[in-house]
C-alpha cells in the first residue's frame, strides 16, 4: 500500500466513524417539532409551567 493509499482509508474510516456518532445523535431528539422562541413579544406560552 502506498502513503496515498492509506490516507485515502484512514479518511474513509474517519467518515464512517464520524457518521456512526453522529446519526444516533441527530435521531435523538425525536421527531416532535421545536419550540419557538419562547422570548419573542407576543407569542403565548404553552409549557410545562405549574403557575
Amino acid at each position: 500500500m502506498t502513503n496515498r493509499q492509506l490516507g485515502r482509508w484512514l479518511l474513509v474510516g474517519l467518515a464512517i466513524v464520524g457518521l456512526a456518532i453522529a446519526a444516533p445523535a441527530v435521531s435523538a431528539h425525536g421527531d416532535e417539532p421545536t419550540q419557538g422562541n419562547e422570548t419573542a413579544v407576543g407569542t403565548s406560552s404553552t409549557g410545562d409551567s405549574t403557575g
